[in-house]
Order: structure tokens, then sequence, then C-alpha cells
């Protein structure tokens, strides 16, 4: 890939899937071009392309969302509007069921 930058195209094949990386391109236009005959061949699917542009300083990639498109986009973080309780208020609260079951995940 030259110059450090090069576009990445994620491809969703349905709901449940999980994003995959389908493809990387060198110009942009060529990505999006793929991109968007990858989500007209698949129905209900999505695709996402990125700029990734490496940074010699810190010797990582620095990722852009560039376009996307589809059924499910990855979008923005949506604000958790829920109020979070404690589980455990009390020392004998941790002898119940549910503090039992994430002591046992967290201790594996």
């Amino acid at each position: 890939m030259t110059g450090g930058t090069h576009y990445e195209i994620f491809f969703k094949k349905h709901a449940k899937a999980s994003w995959a990386l389908h493809e990387a391109k060198n110009d942009r236009d060529t990505a999006i071009r793929a991109a968007h005959k990858l989500v007209r061949s698949v129905d209900g699917s999505s695709v996402r392309v990125t700029k990734e542009k490496f940074d010699e300083q810190h010797r990582v990639f620095k990722s852009v969302p560039v376009w996307e498109s589809g059924a499910e986009t990855m979008g923005d973080v949506k604000e958790k509007t829920g109020e979070s309780k404690l589980p455990c208020l009390t020392p004998d609260d941790l002898s119940l069921p549910h503090a039992r079951d994430t002591i046992f995940r967290v201790l594996q």
C-alpha cells in the first residue's frame, strides 16, 4: 500500500454476523465502487469503507470512516439512558446467586 495510506472495506452479511475485513484498496474511489457492488450483491448486508493512515511517530494506523451503507451501519454509539444499580450493598449480598455467578465468571 503506497504512502502508508490505504482504504479498507468491511463487510457484514446479515444483522447477526460480525464485521469482517473484506478487502483493502490503494484508491478511495476504487474502494467505494467495490463497496457499492458488494452491498448490492447480498440482500440485508452492510458495508463500510475506512481510510487507514500509518502514523510513523506512534507506529499505529489511524482509522477514519469514509463511507458506509446497508441495513446496519457501525454508526455513532448511542448514549445509555438507564440507571445502574449497585449489585452488592452489604457483605451478605455476595452470597446471592447473581453475585456468585459474577464472581465465578470473573475468576475463570
